[in-house]
């Protein structure tokens, strides 16, 4: 409840900073409010959605980091300025995503295999954070010790 309560009253604050510099966009910039850092940290408070048409639009805002399963099915990604943001993919470009995921857990990814990659409605746990696709547009996965059986456990995650 605590917690609550003081992103309530640095909410407060930041309104109030922004009434008084009007409707000026830079008026929530770290460089003007004091308190951006602690706000910085709730990742759900002012995030922008970002909407890609291609899958290779969004794989070039990555950055350097890779775009994972675990952030193709969490809806958000971390945008390489302004850090983590969520996004809206087209759906050929989703396709084309649960395409090359289902291409990396399965020898033979048919429709069914890439449709079960597509509506993913099962845990979103750390070993889908290894599944990933390039900037390329090549997907690889990077296995712990056992390639096989971790490959078997990400194919038993999505039945």
């Amino acid at each position: 409840m605590r917690g609550s309560m003081q992103y309530a009253t640095i909410w407060n604050i930041l309104t109030l900073i922004k009434g008084r510099l009007g409707d000026n966009k830079q008026a929530l910039s770290p460089k003007r409010c004091p308190l951006w850092g602690q706000v910085a940290n709730k990742q759900n408070y002012i995030m922008k959605t970002y909407n890609y048409k291609t899958l290779r639009g969004l794989l070039r805002q990555c950055g350097s980091r890779y775009f994972t399963f675990y952030d193709f099915h969490s809806g958000r990604f971390y945008h390489k300025t302004a850090g983590w943001v969520r996004y809206n993919l087209s759906d050929s470009g989703r396709e084309e995503a649960a395409r090359l995921f289902a291409g990396v857990v399965w020898s033979r990814a048919n429709a069914d295999r890439v449709e079960q990659c597509l509506y993913y409605h099962g845990r979103l746990c750390g070993i889908l954070e290894r599944l990933w696709i390039t900037k390329t547009c090549k997907a690889e996965y990077c296995a712990g010790q056992d390639y096989v059986g971790e490959i078997r456990c990400i194919q038993g995650l999505m039945r």
